[in-house]
């Protein structure tokens, strides 16, 4: 299915504050939009993943489209609401930086 296309975009990035064992949000509140596109700097240091809620790092049962370190690393997740996508990762200050397509005019 075609997503439509969408000239309009915000810039965000979601840190990780503490090394996750769950999934955090890109964001809290809802956010409607039709894709994500993300990139992780080569300055990233352990593993980190994005993905839906089940999203894991953990070494054994790892779920999630998987961004290794040292990088660069970037992709595309098609989403309906931001806050349907969530990273997680085990280096306090790994990130990435997102762009998320809005399908309305802001």
């Amino acid at each position: 299915m075609p997503v439509p296309f969408s000239q309009f975009y915000i810039a965000g990035m979601g840190t990780i504050s503490v090394p996750t064992t769950s999934p955090i949000q890109l964001s809290t509140t809802s956010v409607p939009c039709v894709m994500v596109q993300y990139c992780a700097p080569s300055t990233n240091t352990g593993v980190m993943v994005i993905g839906i809620s089940t999203a894991a790092v953990a070494t054994t049962g790892r779920l999630g489209l998987i961004i290794a370190a040292g990088g660069p690393s970037s992709g595309t997740i098609y989403a309906k609401d931001l806050q349907d996508v969530y990273i997680g990762g085990n280096v306090t200050t790994d990130n990435i930086s997102y762009i998320y397509y809005l399908n309305t005019v802001p």
